[in-house]
């Protein structure tokens, strides 16, 4: 089974999720899918839809990891939560 036929599978056993696809407000390029499944591990989404936001802002809409490891990180105790995702 592929990738295609494995997403085909599950659309047809759980219905369309269209947050899945490139394009939607929170799915605008695959970058951001990956970024976003990774933060929702830890957080909930109300967390997470900011914390995209910033990163899109911070890369210009790349997401790149290029970009995003020259980003600085702010707030308390996360330098080494930064170093461990990027």
């Amino acid at each position: 089974m592929n990738l295609n036929q494995l997403y085909e599978m599950m659309e047809a056993n759980m219905g369309e999720q269209p947050w899945l696809r490139p394009g939607t407000p929170w799915a605008e390029n695959a970058w951001e899918i990956i970024w976003g499944a990774i933060l929702v591990q830890n957080t909930n989404w109300r967390n997470v839809e900011p914390a995209l936001t910033n990163l899109k802002t911070a890369t210009n809409g790349t997401f790149a990891p290029a970009q995003l490891r020259e980003i600085e990180p702010t707030g308390p105790d996360v330098s080494h939560q930064a170093q461990w995702v990027l």
